[in-house]
């Protein structure tokens, strides 16, 4: 039997409302880009944004070479 290593990746997102005084929409929006972190609210499963990406682990692979850079690979996908 085949050994494989699976990186996954699963989506959530936040979204929510929330009052600001500001001097016009812009500021506003900045005050909430600058926020936004800490804002808490609805959280949804956004299942088409799901990634996966499996390799087949062989005996000629150094295996702990191959962690780091898949490791990296799901880490970009998955914007962190």
């Amino acid at each position: 039997m085949a050994r494989y290593k699976v990186n996954w990746c699963k989506t959530y997102y936040v979204h929510g409302d929330v009052e600001i005084e500001a001097n016009s929409k812009e500021e506003a929006e900045e005050i909430v880009l600058d926020e936004i972190g800490d804002y808490t609210g609805s959280m949804l499963y956004a299942g088409d944004l799901d990634f996966v990406e499996v390799l087949e682990i062989t005996d000629m692979c150094n295996e702990d070479e191959w962690v780091r850079s898949s490791e990296q690979t799901i880490k970009e996908m998955c914007n962190e």
